[in-house]
């Protein structure tokens, strides 16, 4: 057994420390280089090649031991044996506890003996070794391939058997009181959905109403009751004394000149809009402070002003807006219906219900408005009905037309539904016809058999003879390498159909 040595290496030793305890052990002795767990000193290429240098020119088997990942990848690139930890049979001898300048008492010689494994020197990947090596994979390759053609191709048979046309109609229901279809009353089950949609919406206001729109303007004398000036400011207001009271205001100042019945003509403008006829003599009270001090008096007919037509708020727009609001949100809530159905699902929209929940109008009935607006919460609920269960009824159905025997071809089957729905008080009904290709069982096992591991040319003849077909069978193969059907019955898709 060649001399071994056990050297630890300490966190503090340098790179040269480290050279000089590996090269002096006697030439043919195996060296375990223990390094600690985060030393740096050898986690460079440099002083890897200058380890490995050493130990080349003495001759020795040097053996890293080391978990660091970086050290063990660097050490491999440059050729040096790297082990996790020291064999079993090292591990009991311990670094020593006083750390000493004589690096001859740093080595620990070991007389444990060590498995074969740690006797023999690593091997070296030579170039006859990795063209063996290459030709080794190149082999399990070329088998594995083998065994992928023969067991995992893939193939799509398609067959049209001799089949006979049958139809017919019933009524159906759905309930969704139920969870399973219902076969000796023709009931499916159905989901009841519901959501709460708002929003808002304008309709035009259809009312109309005439208002004021122009000022009637005229000319009115004021006359002096006084020996003094009198000062008419503007907006001094008049009016008339009998019948409907119509106000006017001076448009302009005017001055009276003193005395007595001493006046002027001032023009002035009805205070409120619309048509305004006051005839001679009629405008004749002043009113403010100058009541006592000026007489007001109109020698000339006051005609003028006018009307226009607006549009108001009418108690129909009530009724259309709700109408316009309970469309939309409808269409809204059916939307959301759709993006929560499950996969086949429909929403027949005669199942949809729609419940007012609160509705607000920012007008009120008269108001001179060109738009009514208002505020719609809205709860509609439904029921969604699963189309693969319409189907399974309709094939059920459409086989007791055939007296329970054969099966359905799927692709040739025509539903129709009626648009007439009727909503029941526990769920929905509707007229539904069916029709579509009748055809004896085909035993899928035994066609699995029967074609397995054969010949393209011969699978096909033997479905041609041992079914009942209206035309030849059409088989795809996958790769297209590949003429033979695939051994595992996994891997063949058999379809029934009406057209291949």
């Amino acid at each position: 057994m060649r001399p071994t040595q056990l050297i630890f290496v300490t966190r503090q030793d340098t790179i040269d420390t480290i050279c000089a305890l590996a090269g002096r052990a006697k030439p043919g002795t195996q060296v375990w280089l223990v390094i600690p767990w985060r030393a740096s000193v050898l986690r460079g290429p440099i002083n890897l090649k200058r380890l490995k240098r050493i130990s080349e020119d003495a001759a020795i088997d040097l053996r890293l031991v080391t978990r660091d990942r970086e050290t063990r990848g660097l050490a491999r690139e440059v050729g040096l044996a790297v082990h996790w930890a020291v064999p079993a049979s090292l591990r009991k001898h311990r670094p020593p506890q006083v750390h000493t300048t004589d690096l001859g008492r740093r080595a620990i010689p070991v007389d444990e003996p060590r498995g074969r494994r740690y006797q023999r020197k690593p091997r070296k990947l030579t170039l006859t070794a990795a063209f063996f090596s290459l030709l080794l994979i190149m082999i399990l390759f070329t088998a594995l391939a083998g065994v992928v053609v023969f067991f995992m191709p893939m193939a799509r048979i398609v067959l049209e058997p001799v089949a006979s046309p049958y139809e017919t109609a019933f009524l159906l229901h759905a309930n969704p009181r139920y969870r399973e279809i219902d076969l000796d009353d023709r009931v499916i089950p159905a989901r009841s959905i519901q959501v709460i949609v708002e929003g808002q919406a304008q309709t035009p206001a259809t009312g109309r109403k005439d208002v004021p729109d122009q000022h009637a303007s005229g000319v009115i004398v004021l006359a002096n009751r006084t020996e003094t000036t009198i000062n008419i400011p503007k907006g001094t207001v008049v009016r008339t004394s009998s019948g409907v009271t119509q106000r006017f205001y001076t448009t302009v100042d005017a001055e009276l000149p003193p005395g007595q019945h001493s006046h002027a003509r001032v023009p002035i403008m009805a205070i409120e809009p619309g048509f305004v006829v006051a005839p001679p003599f009629t405008v004749n009270r002043v009113e403010g402070e100058l009541a006592a001090q000026v007489e007001a008096l109109n020698d000339v007919r006051i005609e003028g002003g006018g009307t226009r037509r607006v549009s108001v708020v009418a108690y129909a727009d009530f009724d259309a807006l709700r109408t316009m609001l309970v469309e939309r949100l409808q269409q809204e809530a059916y939307s959301r219906f759709v993006d929560e159905l499950e996969p086949g699902e429909y929403v027949p929209v005669q199942s949809l219900d729609a419940q007012v929940m609160s509705l607000d109008y920012f007008e009120v009935v008269d108001q001179q408005v060109d738009m009514l607006s208002g505020h719609m919460r809205l709860v509609v609920s439904g029921l969604a009905i699963q189309d693969n269960d319409v189907r399974d009824l309709a094939r059920h159905l459409l086989l007791q037309q055939a007296d329970g025997e054969g099966q359905a071809i799927e692709d040739s089957l025509q539903i129709s539904r009626s648009g007439n729905i009727r909503v029941l008080e526990a769920g929905i009904e509707m007229d539904v016809q069916v029709q579509g290709l009748v055809t004896p069982v085909i035993n899928m096992e035994m066609v699995q058999r029967g074609i397995r591991g054969r010949e393209l040319e011969d699978a096909s003849a033997w479905l041609a003879e041992n079914l009942s077909l209206r035309s030849e069978p059409q088989i795809e193969l996958a790769p297209d390498l590949i003429h033979r059907m695939p051994m595992l019955a996994g891997r063949m898709e058999i379809v029934i159909s009406s057209s291949p």
